[in-house]
């Protein structure tokens, strides 16, 4: 694959068909993509105020991928200065395990429930996110959801023994079913990806529809039924 410097210079080269831009951006999502590849452009879409005809406004083209780079060039120095404190540990004091845990990307403490639902994410610009994540893994204290910052009440999700605690500013999971069992919530109306690249999320001029925002799809999602085990016999 070729470089993420690459394609972003292809979707800022307005001689470029639009159509051929706004694939080039798809790509630089398949590189860096903070909230996962559905998520990021869903983000992006409205941050940058995206047409639903993008030859009305190609420069938004250039304003979405202009947010992501900016984010990636402050992952690439958090990720350039966790790697040389990964080496000075290993060399200098013979830690082969970190003594803080890295940013997002390397992994951490996972809930045993999650959220399927590419709207479920932080309203956060790219860069504040990013920001917010390394803070974090420098073992800043911050208030708040340690995905969005949102410090009100949680809600709470409904497993059929118990409950799931969602976060109100993004519907990241806070707190699993105390069961300690794998539970998957999912929006009762889904959004596809050939919904999404159309963006009818969008008005005409680039515009969030109404529809509820962030509450709206915390109120949709329920649980996933477990597969049957069909026994032999």
């Amino acid at each position: 694959m070729t470089s993420f410097v690459t394609h972003r210079e292809r979707v800022l080269d307005p001689a470029l068909p639009v159509l051929q831009r706004h694939r080039e951006l798809w790509v630089c999502l398949h590189v860096f993509a903070p909230y996962g590849f559905h998520g990021t452009y869903h983000h992006l879409t409205i941050s940058a105020r995206m047409p639903r005809d993008l030859e009305t406004d190609p420069d938004a083209l250039v304003r979405a991928v202009t947010e992501l780079d900016r984010a990636r060039v402050l992952w690439q120095a958090a990720e350039a200065g966790y790697a040389e404190r990964r080496r000075f540990e290993k060399r200098e004091l013979g830690l082969r395990t970190p003594q803080r845990p890295g940013p997002w990307w390397h992994g951490g403490p996972m809930q045993a429930c999650y959220v399927v639902d590419v709207l479920c994410h932080p309203a956060l610009g790219l860069l504040e996110y990013v920001h917010r994540q390394v803070l974090l893994a420098e073992g800043v204290m911050l208030p708040g959801c340690r995905q969005c910052g949102d410090e009100r009440p949680t809600v709470s999700r409904s497993t059929g023994h118990g409950f799931v605690e969602l976060c109100q500013g993004c519907a990241t999971v806070r707190r699993s079913c105390a069961c300690g069992g794998r539970h998957v919530l999912r929006s009762r109306e889904p959004v596809g990806w050939q919904s999404l690249r159309l963006r009818e999320h969008l008005t005409e001029d680039g515009r969030p529809r109404e529809t509820g925002g962030i509450a709206a799809r915390i109120a949709q999602l329920e649980q996933v039924p477990p597969p049957r085990v069909h026994l032999a016999g």
